[in-house]
């Protein structure tokens, strides 16, 4: 995961010229899951994996 920073499309062209598949969330379409325990950087990626496995990740 690639949190949008300065620079953060240099990481994702490099990614991508290596074959990496690149997906691009969309934040302010992704409702934040009430049942969350935890709320790091950890956990939001394994949510946001989830919502991609299930087909239904916002991308912008």
């Amino acid at each position: 995961m690639v949190e949008s920073t300065y620079n953060w499309y240099r990481l994702v062209d490099g990614l991508m010229d290596q074959g990496y598949t690149v997906h691009l969330a969309n934040p302010n379409a992704i409702k934040a899951y009430d049942g969350l325990k935890h709320t790091d950087d950890k956990w939001d990626s394994f949510w946001l994996a989830h919502m991609l496995r299930l087909g239904i990740l916002p991308q912008g």
